[in-house]
């Protein structure tokens, strides 16, 4: 795993660029040649096409979104080589379409890139602007994308604006509000996986666990309403194929009234096949809560692995739908949680710089 860029401790961006190795969970700084300006809220893709990682856009120091892009090549010597700018967007995503051999990116947190956006990566030429048509989603920013593959389209979850779950197809470009929803929670979001044995997406919102069929119609209804009060940015979910069970981590608090900078994180799961309640883990000791780490599943050793985040406390709302949070320091540490029997959590070493 390759991490790249973000911020700091102290609040300054960082240029650094960290591999984690999964089988000795072993941090190492790699050591690169040439190095772009630090960067956050940009994104990072692999190329499979030339096996490299390509980064592009986000926020130097004290400054609006930037469009510029790089690659770090992967095979052989570590070098950074810098690629036809783009978009200025931050806060944005990106998803493979490998059939097409591009990036499609969407969203930034300046409205005036509400539009896709994609990038040639078999050629590395201009980029060119995706028109699109049918629903078409609200501006967006912070949600999530991801390549559904197997229906050649882009699914598009969550945000700070309120934006439920959207599908584009890349054959036609044309986006589609999903269908079947009732009693959604407005300006919801919630930790989710991928139940692949059923097809669908698994999200878990407050009252209950929600479903997204991954069908040519999809629809979203309501599972059950066994639920657990949590949200996107302090908890987060894997799926363990194993045992066909969600498994959610974070928080610290039963809710996000209660939330305080010192709370430790917390574990529960539960079948993602049966209607079963969801059971707190007994995992020893833990990580301190969170907002916004980064975390993986690693399905080889049913370990889910978790890095870096912000402390953080709630104050409140700024407006009718958002929270407003006091942030506290920046974590660089990295735990995993082992879902063996009995589970259990570790520190790994290593460490984020700082």
């Amino acid at each position: 795993m390759i991490v790249y860029g973000g911020t700091t401790a102290t609040g300054s961006l960082n240029g650094e660029c960290w591999s984690l190795d999964l089988s000795s969970m072993v941090w190492t700084r790699m050591t690169t040649i040439s190095t772009p300006p630090a960067r956050t809220a940009h994104i990072a893709a692999y190329d499979p096409f030339h096996d490299r990682m390509i980064v592009q856009g986000g926020a130097l120091q004290n400054t609006s979104p930037v469009g510029e892009a790089w690659a770090l090549n992967l095979a052989g010597s570590p070098l950074w080589t810098s690629l036809p700018a783009g978009p200025p967007v931050s806060l944005h995503s990106a998803v493979l379409d490998h059939a097409r051999g591009r990036l499609v990116l969407y969203g930034s947190s300046t409205a005036t890139f509400d539009h896709l956006w994609w990038y040639p990566v078999r050629s590395d030429s201009a980029y060119g602007v995706i028109p699109s048509a049918g629903s078409v989603p609200a501006p967006s920013y912070a949600h999530i994308a991801v390549q559904d593959a197997e229906n050649d389209r882009m699914m598009v979850y969550g945000g700070l604006v309120g934006l439920l779950v959207s599908t584009l197809d890349h054959a036609t470009s044309t986006w589609q509000q999903l269908g079947g929803v009732t009693q959604w929670p407005a300006y919801s979001m919630g930790p989710f996986v991928h139940d692949a044995p059923r097809n669908r997406i698994a999200i878990q919102l407050p009252g209950g666990l929600w479903s997204v069929a991954l069908r040519e119609t999809t629809e979203i209804q309501r599972v059950d309403s066994l639920g657990l009060e949590c949200d996107a940015g302090r908890y987060w979910a894997a799926y363990d194929p194993s045992t066909d069970r969600m498994v959610i981590a974070g928080g610290g608090a039963t809710h996000v009234n209660d939330m305080s900078e010192h709370g430790v994180a917390r574990a529960w799961s539960r079948s993602l096949g049966s209607a079963e309640n969801w059971t707190e883990l007994d995992a020893g000791p833990s990580p301190l809560s969170r907002f916004a780490p980064a975390h993986a599943f690693d399905p080889g050793s049913r370990t889910m692995l978790v890095t870096s985040g912000v402390s953080h406390v709630f104050r409140g709302y700024c407006s009718a739908h958002h929270p407003r949070f006091d942030y506290a320091p920046m974590y660089h540490d990295t735990w995993r949680l082992s879902l063996a029997d009995p589970p259990q959590w570790s520190a790994v070493g290593g460490g984020l710089g700082n």
